[in-house]
């Protein structure tokens, strides 16, 4: 069953089975988050730790999540993904654990704008800009769409008179030029981090 069947039949029922099957089928946001973050920690931070943490956030992202609000399930559990480990971060606080993106975070409200949306300032957003603006037109809307507005693969295919299997396709071909794009000029992060961190602040 797809997520957004799983998550259908969770509205519809709020029963423990579908809310399990939607919390599983959404594991991989929690451990692609995790990864990210550890790269930007000290060796002593363990991937495990910050995916437990992680779950924890995906959890409260399934029980709260409102579809009247207009973010995608998987927009609003990135968020609260991160504002948990952000929190695992903050309460076993030592040397070497001090980043930008974790300060950033004890500014913000809960669930709120992701710290990486603070944290990646200056050139690398600029960078960013830069990047999806030299995308394809149809290619920079499913960008924006997916990323700052968090709206669905069949609500941007509507609009552009494809299929949702086709704009799932050309986001996998936009994010895949960014990647090489960036990877050429800022080396150091990784651009899912930045399109779900910082972009809607960007434009």
């Amino acid at each position: 069953m797809s997520a957004s069947a799983l998550l259908a039949a969770f509205l519809a029922s709020r029963s423990d089975t579908d809310r399990a099957a939607l919390i599983e089928a959404h594991r991989p946001l929690v451990e692609n988050t995790a990864r990210g973050f550890l790269r930007r920690l000290p060796p002593q931070v363990e991937l495990e730790e910050l995916e437990s943490a992680g779950h924890l956030g995906l959890i409260r992202a399934v029980d709260s999540y409102d579809p009247a609000k207009g973010a995608s399930l998987e927009t609003w559990a990135i968020r609260s993904i991160r504002a948990a480990i952000c929190d695992e971060l903050r309460s076993r606080r030592g040397p070497g654990v001090e980043l930008i993106s974790l300060e950033a975070a004890d500014h913000l409200p809960d669930p709120g704008p992701d710290p990486f949306a603070l944290a990646l300032q200056g050139e690398q957003k600029r960078l960013l800009v830069a990047a999806i603006a030299r995308l394809p037109e149809r290619w920079r809307l499913v960008i924006e769409g997916r990323f700052y507005a968090g709206r669905e693969y069949t609500d941007i295919g509507a609009e552009l008179g494809v299929c949702g299997s086709r704009v799932k396709q050309i986001e996998g071909k936009a994010l895949e030029r960014l990647r090489k794009v960036l990877a050429l000029d800022a080396p150091t992060f990784g651009v899912d981090e930045v399109l779900l961190g910082s972009f809607a602040g960007s434009v």
